[in-house]
């Protein structure tokens, strides 16, 4: 008696799965005429379904779905092909995966939605596909951290994507740590998009749930640039944090030296007190 063509190694990887992984397609499309592919990894419990379509194989995929493969299958993280394909950008997979009825609503297990997933690498063309084929898809669905996909295309930096998600009515809304997608866009360093959001009628003073100002975090990131634009809107060059920090302390603990010295240049205070009596000149020392 031989040993199954679909028996996994130690690893939990399968031959089929194996061959996605390599790139060998015709050998994967022998162990589909071999109906033996129908395992999962059982370290992750990645079907085969998962495996095609995280390594575009196109035909494969097609395969499988009209072989009646469960299109919304998921791994151990939650994900379903939909989020993988919303991840890695292929628009013929993501079409195939539609056709089936894959459910775009559907969540991982930190509560992300396949939109989530493509505004965090800002493909928009994946975005824009699933509201044509779902319009009354509700682009508010929140994450675990209450975060929208737009706090993530904020934090990605694609302003094109922004501007969609945006035109979809999206309500602009702090996540459970205070964030709102602006916050998130002076991480991700796209000034267009900092300004974009400010302009969608942003709260410029708007902190997070420690008081983190937006100028606090220009500060640690050295983003001079969005630096300027909010004391020129009327931010505090001065503002505290819950701690009593200053953006200028923020730029000293962020290792941002250009960013000190523009902030000292418009005024910052260098005898500015925290609450555990740290000025500047203490901060520096510690570095």
């Amino acid at each position: 008696m031989g040993i199954p063509a679909d028996t996994p190694d130690v690893t939990g990887a399968t031959p089929f799965m194996l061959a996605m992984k390599e790139g060998h397609e015709d050998v994967a499309q022998l162990l589909i005429d071999m109906d033996e592919c129908h395992e999962s990894d059982r370290n992750n419990r990645l079907t085969a379904l998962h495996w095609a379509v995280l390594h575009g194989m196109e035909k494969i995929t097609d395969q499988l779905l009209t072989r009646g493969y469960e299109v919304d299958c998921r791994d151990s993280h939650g994900y379903t092909p939909l989020h993988l394909v919303a991840s890695t950008g292929n628009m013929t997979i993501a079409k195939a995966l539609l056709r089936h009825k894959a459910d775009p609503g559907l969540r991982t297990n930190s509560q992300k939605t396949p939109t989530h997933i493509a505004a965090q690498g800002g493909n928009l063309g994946f975005i824009k596909l699933i509201f044509q084929e779902k319009p009354d898809l509700n682009p508010n669905l929140l994450d675990r951290d209450g975060r929208l996909p737009l706090h993530e295309a904020a934090w990605s930096g694609d302003r094109s994507t922004v501007c969609f998600l945006l035109s979809r009515r999206t309500t602009v809304k702090p996540d459970i740590f205070g964030w709102l997608p602006i916050h998130y866009s002076i991480l991700g360093g796209n000034f267009d998009v900092f300004k974009l959001l400010h302009e969608s009628d942003t709260d410029i003073h708007a902190v997070t749930k420690w008081k983190t100002a937006m100028i606090h975090l220009a500060a640690y990131m050295g983003r001079n640039k969005i630096l300027e634009y909010l004391l020129c809107n009327g931010v505090d060059v001065n503002t505290k944090d819950n701690r009593g920090a200053t953006p200028l302390i923020y730029a000293i603990n962020g290792g941002q030296v250009d960013t000190a010295d523009f902030l000292i240049r418009h005024n910052a205070d260098l005898r500015a007190t925290m609450i555990h009596g740290h000025t500047p000149i203490h901060e520096t020392a510690k570095r």
